[in-house]
Parts: C-alpha cells; structure tokens; sequence
C-alpha cells in the first residue's frame, strides 16, 4: 500500500500505520507540516512520481525505513 497525498493528516495516519507515503503539497504550511512529520518522498508535481521512485519505496516499506527519523 502506498498513500501519496497533498494533506499532512493523510501523512500522519500513514505513518501511525508506518505505510509509505508520497507527499505532494499544495501549500508552504502542508510542505512545514509533512517535513515534520517525517515524509521522506516531498514531490512538487504528481510527474515526479515514476518506477524508479516507487521501487525504492518499496525496497525501504521491506526494510520498515519508510519514515525518516528526525520526526515525532
């Protein structure tokens, strides 16, 4: 499973479900909140998202390192 999302709520249920999540947000404040929420993957445009992205996050949701460590 993996969540991509322009809201920081989304993010925090994923994490609280320790899902991947891609953020894509649509404001500075959303951009502040998923950072300190520990989103690893914070894209400007869905057409960042591509097979070579979605493989790494599938390697590290294996691995259980899909959050960075410096959030909450």
């Amino acid at each position: 499973m993996l969540f991509i999302d322009d809201v920081n709520t989304v993010a925090e249920v994923a994490r609280s479900l320790n899902v991947p999540f891609i953020g894509v947000p649509s404001t500075p404040f959303q951009y502040e909140d998923m950072n300190q929420t520990g989103v690893k993957y914070l894209l400007n445009s869905l057409k960042g998202i591509d097979a070579e992205l979605l493989e790494r996050i599938d390697l590290e949701a294996a691995e259980q390192a899909v959050w960075s460590n410096h959030a909450q």
